[in-house]
């Protein structure tokens, strides 16, 4: 899922509670038993969100993907969150 830059910088307000534990909560239970959930951001991991993703889900982390930005001419870093639902 790509919505907001990242869960600190939102396009919109009204995006915010997305981020926070009830809107975690809500799009778990769209999410199949097993499921998982995928977030891109454009900042470093941020532990209080990865946090909110841990008290919602069975697992959740943050993974470091760095590439090459021919754009910038240099190497760049996102993070993708990943959070699974339990088992049915």
């Amino acid at each position: 899922m790509d919505i907001d830059h990242s869960p600190r910088h939102v396009l919109h307000p009204d995006h915010a509670a997305f981020y926070r534990t009830e809107g975690l909560r809500r799009l778990r239970r769209n999410l199949h038993p097993g499921g998982v959930f995928a977030l891109w951001s454009n900042d470093p991991p941020d532990a209080r969100f990865l946090a909110a993703l841990q008290a919602v889900f069975a697992a959740a982390r943050a993974e470091t993907v760095t590439f090459p930005n021919p754009l910038q001419e240099r190497e760049a870093a996102n993070t993708v969150y990943l959070a699974r639902t339990g088992a049915a």
